[in-house]
C-alpha cells in the first residue's frame, strides 16, 4: 500500500511538472476568498476548467479561461498586471488552476493566487454556485482496467485531457479530443463501436459521456478510476 501511494505521488508530481506547476503563486483559502468577494475586492476570479465543466457550477463573478486554451484566451486577462488573479478548479488534485497560474506569472502578472481548495470546499461551506448546465441523473457505466488492458481494439478510445497530458501518458490506439472540443468533433465518433472515455481520475469523463449521449451515442463507457487507477495497477502507458 505504501509503495502504491508513493508511485501515485510521483505520478502527480510528474504531471504537475509537465503541466508547468510552480510554487511562485500564493494560496488563498475558502474563507478569505469569500470575504474578498463579499467586500467586492478588486480581483479577477478565473475558473480554469474546460468550458462544459465550468458551466456545471462556478463561483459567481468568475470568468472561464480553460487551461488548455489559455494561450488563445489571454485577451480575457486584465491589462493591469498588478491586479490580483485567483485561479481555481476542482480542488487540490486538479492540475488546471496550478498550471494556469504559472502561465500568468510567465506573462508578467505579479499578484497571482490559486484557490487550491476549489469548488468542492466552496460547496461544502454551503456557498452557492451558478449552474448553466445540468447533467442527466443517469449513472455513467464504468468498466474495470482489466477489461481494457490488451483489448484496445475492442474500443474507440478517446482521451479528453489536454495535449500535454495526453502526450505524456496515453493509451494504445487512443485519440486525443479535449473536452472543450467534443461537440465540434462529433462526426469522428463511431456509432457501431463502444466509445471508451479516458481522463485523469473520473472528473471530466462524465461530461464527455453526457455530451455524446445527448448527440445520440448509446454505447459510451468510462475507465473506472481513470489513469490514476491504471497506474496503481502497474499497467503501461504509451509515452511520446
Amino acid at each position: 500500500m505504501r509503495q502504491t501511494k508513493l508511485i501515485i505521488s510521483v505520478f502527480l508530481i510528474l504531471i504537475f511538472t509537465v503541466m508547468g506547476f510552480s510554487a511562485k503563486f500564493k494560496i488563498i483559502n475558502t474563507d478569505l476568498l469569500k470575504k474578498k468577494l463579499d467586500s467586492k475586492s478588486d480581483l479577477v476570479l478565473i475558473n480554469s476548467l474546460p468550458a462544459p465543466r465550468h458551466k456545471m457550477g462556478y463561483i459567481a463573478g468568475s470568468i472561464n479561461i480553460p487551461d488548455g486554451l489559455f494561450d488563445k484566451m489571454i485577451d480575457k486577462l486584465p491589462k493591469d498586471k498588478s491586479k490580483m488573479l485567483v485561479f481555481y478548479c476542482l480542488g487540490p488534485k486538479c492540475i488546471f488552476s496550478f498550471n494556469s497560474a504559472k502561465k500568468a506569472i510567465k506573462l508578467g502578472y505579479s499578484n497571482v493566487y490559486v484557490y487550491r481548495e476549489g469548488i468542492p470546499a466552496w460547496s461544502k461551506k454551503g456557498y452557492p454556485l451558478k449552474v448553466e448546465l445540468k447533467l442527466k441523473k443517469v449513472p455513467m457505466k464504468y468498466i474495470p482496467a482489466e477489461s481494457v488492458k490488451d483489448k484496445y481494439d475492442k474500443f474507440y478510445i478517446i482521451d479528453v485531457m489536454y495535449a500535454k497530458h495526453f502526450n505524456k501518458y496515453n493509451f494504445t490506439n487512443a485519440i486525443n479530443i479535449p473536452l472543450d472540443f467534443i461537440e465540434e468533433n462529433l462526426s469522428k465518433f463511431p456509432k457501431d463501436k463502444t466509445i471508451l472515455i479516458i481522463d485523469h481520475a473520473n472528473k471530466l469523463d462524465k461530461i464527455a459521456w453526457w455530451l455524446l449521449s445527448k448527440a445520440g451515442f448509446k454505447n459510451v463507457v468510462g475507465l473506472k478510476g481513470g489513469k490514476l487507477n491504471w497506474l496503481k495497477k502497474g499497467y503501461p502507458f504509451n509515452k511520446k
